[in-house]
């Protein structure tokens, strides 16, 4: 019986399920609202399951390990971008919430070992969860609700974000020294710089602003491969400089940048694709 249960199956739906409830909200209407926090709240649910299943029928893996927190940040990524697009959210502490999570993913992603999850951090994730699936809540029977209670509930989810952060970054004091070695360049570029790079462009998009948290996606499900210096791309740079001046070129003269985040999305599904299909694949046998 226990080798039927794969608990990967609901963390790959945290991640394959979550356009669902976003494209609901976008519709804007009591009922379609009042299914995404449903939903929400269902998706929410399974970074619950995921591990009690994985524990209680001894299905757990690295692997699993690894995709349950990055799904974590997809989801939160995903719904907190949307939710500031609704107007739900003020962009600076969502910004500053999504830059942590973009560090600690990077920095997991070299040192997993070390990167194991801790309780502050599980409560800081369920935390930034119930305050997603809430607000939606609320908004849906009280569409006029104050926003500064909101603005002052999100700056606490960021304080309590960064305070487990901490105790990330303590616990590898000695190693950070490694993230300026050679080996290590075309990946802070890649996992730091492309997603930080978008989430400073993200405010100004307006019709093609989906492919931001999609893109963010794509850059955290590398995490979930097992990383190996000698393996890793040489023309990174070169390929970040090349869609930062086409980005730039169409910024200036068209005053929107459609063309170059297609090319990005593009660029990184021909790069990242493949290998992320791979990982759910892999996810599934376990």
């Amino acid at each position: 019986m226990n080798k039927k249960i794969n608990p990967n199956l609901l963390t790959l739906m945290r991640i394959f399920f979550l356009p669902i409830p976003c494209i609901l909200l976008f519709i804007n209407s009591f009922l379609s609202n009042l299914i995404a926090t449903v939903l929400l709240l269902f998706l929410s649910l399974t970074d619950y399951f995921d591990g009690l299943l994985a524990r209680k029928y001894n299905r757990t893996s690295k692997l699993g390990a690894l995709l349950d927190p990055i799904a974590d940040k997809i989801f939160i990524t995903t719904i907190y971008l949307i939710l500031v697009k609704l107007n739900y959210f003020p962009y600076l502490p969502v910004f500053l919430l999504l830059l942590r999570e973009i560090w600690i993913s990077f920095l997991r992603s070299i040192f997993p070992q070390k990167m194991k999850v801790h309780l502050i951090a599980k409560f800081k994730t369920f935390f930034q969860m119930t305050l997603a699936v809430g607000v939606v809540l609320a908004k849906t029977f009280y569409p006029n609700l104050n926003t500064s209670l909101i603005e002052m509930l999100i700056w606490g989810v960021v304080f309590l974000s960064y305070l487990s952060a901490f105790g990330y970054v303590l616990r590898n004091m000695n190693n950070l020294n490694l993230l300026f070695h050679k080996n290590f360049r075309n990946k802070l570029i890649y996992e730091i710089l492309y997603p930080l790079f978008l989430l400073l462009i993200f405010p100004f998009i307006e019709e093609v602003f989906w492919i931001v948290p999609l893109l963010m996606g794509i850059i955290f499900l590398k995490g979930a491969k097992s990383f190996e210096p000698e393996r890793e791309e040489r023309f990174i740079f070169f390929d970040f400089i090349v869609l930062f001046l086409v980005i730039i070129t169409e910024l200036i003269l068209l005053k929107n940048l459609k063309f170059s985040l297609f090319l990005l999305l593009v660029y990184l599904l021909f790069k990242e694709g493949i290998k992320s299909l791979r990982v759910f694949k892999e996810s599934l046998k376990v």
